[in-house]
């Protein structure tokens, strides 16, 4: 399950401040999944960053997702590259 996905496919329960799955009803829980940013040009290159990303599932409906992943660099003004910038400055400030 993809972060945009989770009011989709799951309701809150405002009293009990938590999202549950519309398919099972289960409390729906968030794994931290460590990205290794490599560079498009030199597969598997890059500069020893990562970002750590929330990532939502359902424990019943779905497995729970990898600890690790990887993506691309591409130019600066690349939608994947600047999402996990934001993601990571967000990060920084919690």
């Amino acid at each position: 399950m993809k972060p945009e996905d989770v009011p989709k496919l799951c309701t809150w329960n405002e009293k009990k401040q938590e999202w549950r799955c519309n398919k099972c009803g289960s409390v729906i829980l968030s794994h931290t999944q460590i990205v290794s940013l490599h560079l498009r040009e030199m597969p598997l290159a890059g500069f020893g960053e990562t970002v750590r990303k929330e990532i939502p599932y359902c424990p019943k409906c779905e497995g729970k997702p990898s600890d690790t992943s990887f993506a691309y660099y591409g130019s600066e003004d690349d939608p994947d590259v600047e999402d996990l910038r934001r993601i990571k400055r967000i990060a920084d400030k919690l």
